[in-house]
């Protein structure tokens, strides 16, 4: 790529940018502005830093993966929970109300905790 001359702020084009990338690569550590623009070229440059990982910074970047998709589960599985708690309350209130109408003001105890009222 002899002939590609242009410099960072020159970069114009998606091509221009891809094309920078390939001849740069080895001086870059961090990502510049325009190239940060496409997802895909910050995705490369960071392949391309792991490949030049040595063994203790690859396990290092590979815990530390593991511990961020270990948080997001994490979260996922709150959000579950979450939810299936508020569905549960939420059919408590309608059964009270539908109970409340039926009988009259029922003291919520004796629903919540039949055997201890008898």
């Amino acid at each position: 790529m002899p002939k590609f001359n242009k410099k960072l702020e020159e970069l114009e084009s998606l091509t221009d940018k891809w094309i920078y990338f390939l001849k740069e690569t080895a001086k870059l550590e961090i990502i510049p502005e325009p190239l940060g623009e496409v997802p895909e070229i910050e995705r490369a440059l960071n392949i391309a830093n792991q490949a030049n990982f040595n063994r203790q910074e690859l396990d290092s970047f590979e815990r530390r993966a593991i511990m961020l998709q270990d948080e997001k589960g994490k979260i996922s599985y709150a959000k579950e929970e979450g939810k299936a708690e508020g569905i549960n309350i939420g059919e408590l209130k309608i059964v009270m109300s539908l109970i409340n109408q039926r009988f009259g003001e029922v003291d919520e105890d004796i629903i919540s905790n039949p055997v201890a009222s008898v």
